[in-house]
């Protein structure tokens, strides 16, 4: 087989993997791969891709007809050609290269999934761990929300879980409470109902602490009643 046959061959090996090709080219690629150890190498690592794809997300059934309207997009109809008589045309190489860059899509789509789990799981670990130290200030709210505020070398540090997203156009703003004297240390967001902040503020002076729903940017003084505080 000349060079210019095994690159075409080469080039339809992310089709044959996904089996977005006709009965006949599927027979032919196969036989080529049987006999070509850098096309069985290739084939194994496009089949390694495919197989941690789907084990990294939950099986959704495809629309009808869904599989043969992507092929006739992407690679045009697979029953349409024969790979030892391709179609040429200036698009022909793209074409073939479609499944390829589609698998490299979808791979990528998938770290992205996988890093952001590991980001949420990082920072629930993160919370947990702080509200179970025993030092600085514990408190309680409502829905079971808790949290704790903790003096460190260069500031403080809070954590929160069970909080309820703030309603549209409101957010959380953290309070420092010095007898009668209320002043702000800041607003902070809610994901997943967890709250993590670190700022350099002293905790020197601060006799107990509280969060209260302010509208967004945060007020000048407290204009509702804590959902969580220490008192």
């Amino acid at each position: 087989m000349n060079d210019r046959a095994h690159e075409e061959y080469r080039e339809l090996i992310a089709s044959y993997v996904l089996n977005a090709l006709s009965p006949g080219e599927m027979q032919e690629i196969g036989r080529h791969i049987a006999s070509c150890e850098e096309c069985m190498r290739e084939a194994d690592s496009y089949s390694g891709v495919t197989s941690a794809l789907t084990q990294a997300v939950d099986p959704v059934p495809l629309p009808q007809g869904f599989t043969d309207r992507v092929v006739a997009a992407g690679v045009g109809d697979p029953r349409s050609r024969t790979a030892s008589k391709p179609r040429r045309s200036p698009f022909e190489r793209w074409r073939r290269l479609a499944p390829v860059l589609a698998l490299v899509l979808v791979a990528a789509v998938v770290a992205v999934g996988v890093i952001d789990a590991r980001r949420d799981a990082d920072r629930q670990e993160q919370v947990d761990r702080l509200i179970a130290q025993s030092g600085g200030m514990e408190m309680h709210g409502r829905g079971g929300a808790t949290a704790r505020l903790l003096p460190r070398d260069d500031g403080f540090a809070f954590a929160a879980r069970n909080l309820d997203a703030p309603p549209e156009g409101k957010t959380y703003q953290l309070w420092f409470i010095d007898g009668e004297r209320e002043e702000s240390a800041g607003t902070f967001g809610v994901e997943d109902g967890q709250a993590l902040v670190f700022d350099d503020t002293s905790l020197e002076g601060v006799d107990a602490v509280a969060v209260t729903v302010e509208p967004k940017g945060g007020s000048r003084k407290p204009t509702s009643s804590p959902v969580i505080s220490s008192a």
